[in-house]
């Protein structure tokens, strides 16, 4: 489980390390940039380098937000509903802000093992396309990074597993040598757009339900209480730990008429509700109907699983 503590944390030990300049991060950066430009590893230093101070003035500036399971799972599903166009009123994904999962989440792609657990928004690099030299260069998206705990894990599974042993124990020795906490494992490009089977289109839909208002709620993480209680014996302000937890809302104290009224079934899971326009009893006796607009929301029992539907949408009030 990736906290917000962790987070602050590792944000803070990502900086410093890029500031350096480790010639390992800077190799594993220029990595990247090969199977981009189509150049030679060796021609990239300067360019790995770049790459490094992008990254870790992009890091300072970020504003940080974290997104529970529950909430990944909702931006999952609709992404794997999302129709011919329907990208296009998916939210942007916002600059100066760097996104976090608490827990890891699977390439929509389905392809390989890769897990990200953080995603970084870019939009001032560019490199030359290796398909067409010609073509204008290629506008970078997303930077996305697995937790360096995570391949550890990983790594000591196969190990335990008896899968190819020896270049595991490599791998697991180069990791343990490695401070780094975060691990460059993507980095997308603009026209991926064209491709819903991306970190950057399942960010987009995480995003898009975050400015949902009756699907999420944002909310500051707490600092933690040995902070607070140093705080208030210096009689200091209690510091602010900077990240906001974006999580599915929670379930009304009173359940909406519309709900108590079914026909005695009781749902063992939750569901989206589309927003819809509904005809409100009001006035004496509730004997008058008004037309109110109902947001979209979850129905069901207060943390229960989220049953698929058959759309999951993202609308709002018509205007």
């Amino acid at each position: 489980m990736f906290t917000p503590i962790e987070f602050v944390r590792q944000r803070a030990a990502m900086i410093d390390q890029l500031g350096r300049a480790d010639p390992t991060l800077i190799f594993h950066n220029t990595s990247f940039l090969s199977d981009v430009t189509g150049l030679d590893v060796d021609d990239l230093d300067s360019d790995g380098r770049w790459l490094c101070e992008e990254q870790r003035n992009a890091l300072i500036a970020a504003d940080m937000y974290l997104f529970t399971p529950e909430l990944a799972e909702c931006a999952r599903q609709a992404m794997a509903q999302l129709g011919p166009g329907e990208h296009l009123d998916l939210d942007p994904l916002p600059p100066g802000a760097v996104f976090a999962f608490t827990e890891p989440v699977r390439h929509p792609g389905g392809t390989g093992g890769r897990l990200c657990s953080v995603m970084l928004p870019m939009t001032r690099l560019a490199f030359a396309n290796k398909d067409n030299p010609e073509a204008p260069p290629l506008q970078t998206s997303l930077l996305s990074y697995t937790l360096r705990s995570d391949l550890l894990a990983h790594v000591r599974d196969r190990i335990a597993a008896g899968v190819e042993v020896d270049h595991n124990r490599k791998a697991e020795a180069a990791l343990l040598e490695r401070s780094t906490p975060w691990r460059l494992i993507g980095l997308e490009v603009a026209h991926h757009a064209k491709e819903f089977a991306t970190w950057g289109m399942l960010l987009r839909c995480a995003v898009t339900f975050a400015r949902s208002p009756g699907i999420a709620q944002t909310v500051r993480a707490p600092i933690p209480r040995g902070v607070a209680r140093a705080a208030a014996r210096a009689a200091a302000p209690v510091p602010d730990t900077g990240i906001r937890v974006v999580d599915l809302r929670s379930r009304p104290a009173t359940v909406p008429r519309e709900e108590s009224e079914e026909s005695g079934r009781t749902l063992q899971h939750r569901v989206i509700v589309r927003g819809h326009w509904r005809h409100q009893a009001c006035g004496p006796n509730r004997s008058e109907r008004r037309l109110v607009w109902i947001d979209q929301h979850l129905r069901g029992p207060e943390r229960a699983p989220i049953q698929g539907t058959e759309r999951v949408y993202f609308g709002r009030p018509p205007h």
